[in-house]
């Protein structure tokens, strides 16, 4: 994964990602427990549970839960995603609710946070983040976000972002 970044102000910096590979699992909810699932469904693809029966080595950080709302501001679609190496083979799942993920390069706004990751935290940094783009005139998707994880949820320190899509 390549990143550039562009720039960076008070509030978020933009960020330019390569090209991307993901494995992604839908989910019903962006709520905790249906993010947990969701982890546990990458976790047993990448323990077996795919079409080869094989074990795939998989970095599984960053970890990404978009969500995509509905008009009304609810969960419309969500999605918990493990990066992948280019390099990486990748069996078929047999969970018709995971699959690989081509994302395209993209500018990214970002904003920071630490502390346990949760929904609440997660939805207070969408807020202040997308506050912060109108405010610096910045165009972006209105409705679609990625809460952004970077370690196990029993670590001490906490490093987690935000990314808005420009358009």
């Amino acid at each position: 994964m390549v990143i550039m970044v562009i720039s960076v102000v008070q509030d978020f910096e933009e960020r330019v990602y390569s090209a991307t590979r993901w494995i992604t699992a839908k989910v019903p909810s962006a709520e905790a427990g249906a993010v947990k699932a969701g982890m546990y469904k990458l976790y047993n693809y990448g323990k077996g549970e795919n079409e080869a029966g094989s074990d795939v080595p998989m970095n599984t950080w960053p970890a990404l839960v978009t969500v995509t709302e509905g008009e009304d501001g609810s969960d419309g679609e969500v999605s918990v995603s493990w990066f992948v190496s280019a390099d990486t083979e990748l069996p078929k799942a047999t969970d018709p609710s995971v699959s690989e993920e081509l994302r395209p390069a993209a500018t990214v706004y970002v904003r920071t946070f630490g502390g346990s990751p949760s929904r609440a935290h997660g939805q207070e940094n969408v807020k202040q983040l997308r506050e912060a783009l109108v405010h610096a005139g910045k165009s972006f998707e209105p409705h679609r976000y990625s809460g952004v994880i970077y370690e196990a949820p029993w670590s001490f320190v906490h490093h987690n972002e935000i990314w808005i899509y420009a358009v």
